[in-house]
């Protein structure tokens, strides 16, 4: 089976002369660009840290090139055979319908 290196990034926001302060993770940028701009508005410092976190996942066995998409349920998550990209689903719907041919890898 071949695997993908999946990539998730997020920013640890820390401030550093406050001790009540519990860093926190956001994955958005949007939202740490406005947490700088409020706390350069309000005279705070802020600690800004990129962390990215990397894994071996599964590849989707249609396109090979990106994870595998993930699902929970009552039974708790469970993987899907290939990926949640919408390049990827209509290509799969386009091969079903008979407009393409079914990818082969061997």
């Amino acid at each position: 089976m071949k695997q993908v290196v999946e990539a998730h990034r997020t920013y640890r926001i820390a401030l550093p002369e406050e001790d009540w302060y519990e860093p926190t993770h956001i994955s958005d940028t949007h939202h740490v660009a406005k947490l700088i701009r409020a706390a350069r508005g309000s005279g705070l410092h802020i600690q800004v840290t990129p962390v990215t976190r990397l894994r071996a996942a599964n590849a989707c066995s249609w396109c090979r090139a990106r994870p595998r998409g993930w699902e929970h349920d009552c039974d708790g998550p469970y993987e899907y055979s290939v990926c949640d990209d919408d390049q990827c689903r209509e290509a799969r719907r386009r091969a079903y319908e008979g407009e393409i041919a079914y990818p082969s890898y061997y």
